[in-house]
């Protein structure tokens, strides 16, 4: 959806994306409740499938979305095994054709030009240029044989290239080329997506344990449910917040990020130390606040890396596997360190971890940029 997004809005981004990061926000504040209901009313198989009844309606919704005419090219198709085979073919035939055609005009112009001459001269002037035309048409059939013998080493180069395979360098041009990999070399889409792995550590790791942390801690299974209402909560306020910062410019991009993996990191390292409901309540609001506003800076900055719309969308296939597999890395992690020290403490700390490592790499950036803009004013000066 991101992707649509770039192809609509260019001046207003960063405004179309936080409105459109305020649908998960909302499903938070129902969700937690709502699934609680559902298992105590109708067990956790007819809750599961209710659940499975309102994701179906994504299919719906994925259906009636809509790029704007023109955005799509034929793409030719070439068979890369053949590709330098037929090439060669091609051009052999193309030019025994040529040697045929020129061959026959010749000797359609050697039978027109007999006959004139018979026409015109006598016997004598004709025996002489006979002598001419058989001594000309020796030359050619010494010339043809040449050709011919051109084309059989063609053809063995052809069979030996054959032999050889498809050429290396075009397989791996082809491969970099489908895959998108050339965004690699940018070094903003390499920090980019470094944040956005280390911050879905904490965002997939706190959306899994926030409720049985809870638990852990004293919550009952209704207190403990309101905490995704919480969630929801801090999701809709951390965007909003970073969102009238960036527009009012009163911080740069990089600074609202740093102060609010600062609050989520000092919140994911509290969380199992507060026992009350309020205090959880309150603490999973900032923690939401502080990763949601992380995800709208890097929404924004992803838009303006030096890329077209034809590639944004490889950028975000990119970064969405990327952040997908660090996203269970980390949750493989947490399981672990639960399963070794039986309680939240060390999970919690890793995703804190995580957010600090956010913050640094937000710090980097920072740091990038002005050293850009101090270039550009000494090139200036």
């Amino acid at each position: 959806m991101r992707a649509e997004f770039a192809l609509y809005f260019h001046e207003k981004y960063d405004l179309a994306i936080f409105v459109s990061l305020l649908g998960a926000p909302i499903g938070f504040l129902l969700y937690g409740p709502a699934t609680q209901v559902f298992l105590d009313t109708y067990g956790w198989r007819g809750a599961m499938v209710i659940l499975g009844g309102y994701g179906f309606h994504l299919i719906c919704a994925g259906m009636l979305v809509r790029r704007p005419t023109g955005i799509y090219s034929a793409i030719p198709i070439q068979d890369l095994s053949t590709e330098d085979q037929t090439t060669d073919q091609n051009e052999y035939q193309a030019r025994r054709e040529t040697e045929d055609q020129t061959w026959e005009q010749r000797e359609d112009q050697m039978s027109k030009h007999c006959e004139h001459q018979i026409s015109k001269q006598g016997e004598d002037q004709i025996s002489k240029q006979s002598q001419d035309q058989i001594s000309k048409h020796s030359e050619d059939q010494l010339s043809k044989k040449s050709e011919d013998q051109a084309s059989e080493q063609s053809e063995d180069q052809l069979s030996k290239r054959s032999a050889q395979g498809p050429d290396p360098v075009k397989w791996r041009d082809s491969v970099v080329s489908a895959l998108g990999l050339e965004i690699f070399i940018n070094c903003d889409f390499v920090l980019l997506a470094a944040i956005r792995m280390f911050y879905s550590i904490s965002y997939g790791g706190i959306l899994v344990y926030m409720v049985p942390n809870g638990l852990s801690v004293g919550l009952t299974n209704g207190q403990a449910s309101f905490l995704s209402t919480a969630f929801g909560l801090g999701s809709m306020a951390g965007p909003a917040l970073a969102a009238f910062v960036m527009k009012r410019k009163l911080a740069s991009c990089q600074v609202t990020a740093v102060i609010a993996a600062a609050v989520s990191a000092v919140g994911l390292a509290l969380d199992p130390f507060i026992p009350s409901f309020a205090g959880q309540m309150v603490n999973t609001f900032f923690i939401a606040a502080g990763i949601t506003a992380d995800i709208q800076v890097v929404c924004v900055l992803t838009r303006y890396l030096p890329f077209t719309d034809n590639k944004f969308v490889i950028v975000l296939g990119w970064l969405g596997f990327l952040s997908g597999l660090a996203t269970s890395v980390g949750d493989t992690l947490s399981g672990l360190l639960y399963d070794v020290t039986e309680s939240f403490y060390g999970t919690f700390f890793l995703y804190s971890a995580a957010m600090v490592a956010t913050g640094l790499l937000f710090l980097l950036d920072l740091c990038r940029a002005r050293y850009r803009e101090w270039s550009k004013e000494s090139h200036a000066l």
